[in-house]
């Protein structure tokens, strides 16, 4: 007859073993389930003041039609996508938005290009049929594709440079989109000249590594869309797959996906779409992020 300690070892080992079954199925499993995240980029609780006519009173609302709407995408790394190009571009065009923005890194290490830019060119081509605009910045992983073959797949890349956007308002917007160097340790780029007359507060800055965050501050603009940190990919306790295995500034402070801010800058990081490495996620499922921007009227000028 087994003793007790037996027994309970014997229960703890199966246990221990169903559960790491368990959690290796599901990271099989969730590379191929894409989720849409709604944010709203800068985070305002606009309240304005709405007269109702047929009560004759003043109601409050902290919800209203975007002055401006992205879809965005980061981080395919080629053949490391599971989610069919025709479910990725649904998702990128569900909510009518005003352009599509891809956060860099179409490949890994520079191969399996070819997959990433099919992707592209797949919603590319229906987005223009609905008169939606692509945009694009380059991430640490294919700092080699050149802006004619993006060109070429219907997306412009925007290498250190901005480009002006009319919103729903007809208020301009400007879109900044910053280069990497895919260098360790990471060398960022200088900002381009900025339009004066476009206040910080509709400046833009898509890069791929939010820790550029660290090199900016409000004044040259407020809302930031990175991608880069997979979210994880593989999330673990305590973040501890960046305490050994990276050297990113954000997720040493806490931050490797969603909302944050930091030098009065409200900043937005993708969990991206595809797998690096290894073709596995876990508690971090890939994205479309649909960002909506709105401007308060009592809203400093910064």
């Amino acid at each position: 007859m087994p003793d007790a300690l037996s027994i309970v070892l014997f229960i703890a080992s199966v246990s221990l073993l169903t559960a790491a079954i368990f959690f290796l199925l599901w990271a099989v499993i969730e590379p191929y389930i894409l989720k849409i995240e709604y944010v709203n980029l800068p985070e305002l609780m606009c309240t304005p003041k709405l007269k109702d006519a047929s009560q004759g009173s003043e109601t409050t609302t902290t919800r209203r039609t975007p002055e401006l709407r992205i879809a965005f995408f980061s981080d395919l790394h080629g053949r490391g996508c599971r989610i069919q190009p025709e479910k990725l571009c649904d998702a990128l065009l569900s909510s009518a938005p005003d352009m599509i923005v891809f956060g860099g890194d179409i490949c890994e290490r520079g191969k399996s290009i070819e997959p990433g830019l099919n992707y592209l060119g797949y919603i590319a081509e229906r987005s223009k049929n609905l008169g939606v605009p692509c945009y694009a910045v380059r991430g640490n992983h294919d700092i080699l594709i050149s802006g004619e073959t993006y060109h070429n797949h219907g997306f412009r890349l925007l290498v250190n440079e901005t480009v002006t956007v009319k919103s729903r308002l007809g208020q301009d917007y400007l879109l900044i989109g910053l280069d990497d160097s895919g260098r360790k340790p990471r060398i960022f780029p200088e900002l381009p000249q900025l339009i004066e007359k476009i206040p910080p507060k509709r400046r833009i800055c898509i890069v791929h590594n939010p820790d550029y965050i660290f090199k900016v501050n409000h004044k040259n603009f407020n809302s930031m869309i990175s991608g880069h940190l997979h979210g994880g990919q593989i999330y673990l306790p305590f973040k501890l797959e960046y305490r050994l295995l990276r050297g990113d500034r954000l997720p040493k402070e806490g931050i490797n996906r969603g909302l944050f801010e930091r030098n009065g800058i409200r900043g937005y990081i993708s969990r991206g779409c595809g797998c690096v490495l290894i073709p596995l996620r876990l508690f971090s499922p890939p994205e479309v992020s649909i960002i909506d921007f709105n401007v308060c009227s009592d809203y400093p000028e910064q």
